[in-house]
């Protein structure tokens, strides 16, 4: 479905870069970065998202291939949410370590610095209630280690998960 379609029935986010349709559906790096781009154009906000794909791997060196490859020139303006979600942590019983991704948080708001006026950036990977304050904790006193929010799946699906990760994002910002 086009961009333009999309947009005229009032999509505001489309999300592009999800690692599972990158090894399922074989999306390239130009496939996301058309993608990025159409969104970008269509006034609707992409959520791109970046993250390593081995546990172990450097999540500074993969996502600063990842924004080189998927942004481009993007007009600094854009309004851009970067879903920070290391392929490894996908479906596991727990996230990432919280302090690996408020390391990982630190160093993509680097890597955006002067490329996006005003990015956001949300953690997801077996998100789960805990995840963020543990998170919040782990960043200390670098408010730039937090990321702005979360995003789930499978804590999103059942109502009572998802309003108890709700609360708790709410309470610790």
């Amino acid at each position: 479905m086009s961009a333009e379609v999309l947009a005229e029935l009032g999509t505001r986010m489309v999300m592009a870069g999800h690692p599972d349709r990158r090894r399922l559906l074989g999306e390239t790096d130009d496939v996301i970065r058309r993608k990025v781009w159409a969104t970008a154009a269509a006034e609707m906000a992409p959520i791109v998202v970046v993250g390593e794909q081995l546990e172990g791997e450097s999540a500074e060196r993969a996502v600063a291939v990842q924004v080189d490859a998927w942004f481009g020139d993007l007009p600094p303006e854009a309004d851009v949410i970067v879903a920070y979600e290391p392929a490894w942590a996908i479906g596991q019983p727990q996230p990432a370590p919280p302090e690996h991704i408020a390391k990982s948080t630190l160093a993509i708001r680097s890597l955006l610095k002067g490329r996006i006026d005003d990015p956001r950036i949300v953690y997801g990977g077996s998100v789960q209630a805990g995840t963020f304050s543990a998170i919040r904790q782990a960043a200390g006193r670098h408010s730039g280690a937090v990321p702005d929010g979360v995003f789930m799946a499978r804590a999103g699906i059942d109502p009572d998960g998802f309003l108890t990760v709700v609360r708790e994002v709410r309470q610790s910002v």
